[in-house]
């Protein structure tokens, strides 16, 4: 059987992968536990590595990056798009690094760009409005990331905020979740955008065909954001994702 390539949905006429390589891993974020230091050794100041991961996993069909600006990730990124050209960005602002990213993510010519979770859950409204505002000066589309959707995606919906897509977690366990994935998946089909999962995976804790098997089958997600660590992980994980995600 040959390349599945990844299938997308439309926002305001833009094609968006319904598959994302997330880049967590390689920042070694904290969901990652123990092995949040280990990938840490592996990635930090590595480009050709991630270079040569991401690389890998759009010759498996990804044609998409949930990307995370710090340096080192992007110039990965950079590498690869000189292999792969028509890769789609969608970008997050790092919350201590807001002008560094917008300009690294308009350099890249980033199709979407979100309020990282550490913006989107403190609630305040008045830099929330402010960096929408300029996200959509700059950007063709727009949008939030949650790590806590119970409580902040009713409160963007109320503020009647203008965006276009959210990030938020769903998996099977409710881990990183706020609420239950029952009252998640109900949320998530009311908010009246698109919605791309996270935390899937629980950060590796969960078997990656059932994760993403109930991913799919809760009906509420345009697409997921997932992160890898090597190649082993990559071939399991997008194998499947791409199948299931493939409407």
């Amino acid at each position: 059987m040959g390349v599945i390539l990844t299938s997308y949905f439309k926002v305001k006429g833009y094609k968006i992968p319904r598959v994302l390589l997330g880049t967590s891993p390689f920042i070694g974020a904290g969901q990652f536990g123990e092995r949040a230091y280990l990938y840490q050794l592996m990635f930090y100041n590595k480009p050709e590595k991630i270079r040569d991961l991401m690389i890998s996993v759009f010759e498996m069909g990804v044609r998409g990056v949930q990307l995370l600006p710090y340096h080192w990730v992007v110039s990965g990124l950079e590498l690869a798009l000189k292999s792969y050209d028509d890769i789609v960005i969608v970008g997050s602002i790092l919350p201590g690094e807001v002008n560094e990213s917008l300009e690294r993510l308009k350099d890249l010519n980033a199709v979407a760009v979100l309020l990282h979770g550490a913006i989107s859950d403190t609630l305040n409204e008045s830099i929330i409005k402010y960096l929408l505002t300029k996200l959509k000066i700059l950007f063709p589309l727009t949008g939030i990331v949650t790590h806590t959707p119970g409580r902040t995606i009713p409160w963007f919906i109320e503020k009647n905020f203008e965006f276009d897509l959210v990030l938020a977690p769903l998996n099977v366990a409710g881990i990183f979740m706020d609420i239950p994935p029952e009252k998640a998946i109900d949320l998530y089909k009311n908010v009246g955008k698109p919605i791309i999962g996270k935390k899937i995976l629980a950060g590796g804790r969960l078997n990656p065909e059932e994760a993403l098997t109930f991913a799919s089958q809760s009906k509420c997600l345009d697409g997921v954001a997932l992160g890898v660590a090597s190649l082993e992980e990559a071939k399991e994980t997008f194998k499947i994702a791409l199948k299931l995600f493939n409407f």
